[in-house]
């Protein structure tokens, strides 16, 4: 999991999303363009689906065992901009799961306007780590996948869930 300024209070629901991770935007964050590069989305969106796996007990330790889940898909849509100092939020939900596969989607924020910045959306599978194939997870982490999902399964589908990218024409 990555280092934040501000530790995610995982237990705060804001309308059933968790708040995954509340930080500011670093100057090693910032491109040429003098906001928030590329790159820094997915880090902050790998660190929101680190607390989201130790949820369900799928965190470091577990990963000690030779299990873990592997992100096997995103897609990342960039709506607005974030720049040096300003605050960020992710929120967090759960879309879908099944024995293997867990799909998420996090909305980064910013918490003073609100405004959505950017959405990141997961695919990940559950693997034996040491195999490198995908296996069914054991019932307790199932069961706390599960149960994730069901707490979100109220909130309206996101705007950008399943996305393709293409031109029109």
């Amino acid at each position: 999991m990555g280092q934040f300024d501000q530790a995610p209070d995982q237990s705060h629901d804001l309308g059933g999303k968790l708040i995954t991770v509340a930080t500011s935007v670093r100057p090693e964050w910032i491109d040429y363009n003098d906001h928030m590069t590329e790159s820094a989305y997915l880090k902050l969106f790998g660190d929101a689906t680190d607390v989201i796996l130790a949820r369900i007990g799928a965190g470091f330790d577990y990963v000690a065992t030779g299990y873990s889940y592997y992100t096997v898909e995103t897609h990342i849509c960039h709506l607005g901009q974030a720049r040096l100092d300003e605050s960020v939020e992710v929120r967090s939900r759960a879309l879908a799961a099944d024995s293997k596969r867990l799909h998420l989607l996090h909305e980064m924020t910013n918490p003073a306007t609100g405004s959505m910045i950017a959405s990141g959306e997961h695919m990940l599978v559950h693997v034996d780590a040491r195999t490198g194939t995908s296996v069914t997870g054991p019932a307790n982490v199932l069961a706390q996948v599960q149960a994730l999902v069901a707490q979100q399964a109220h909130l309206p589908p996101p705007a950008n869930q399943g996305r393709q990218i293409r031109m029109p024409g």
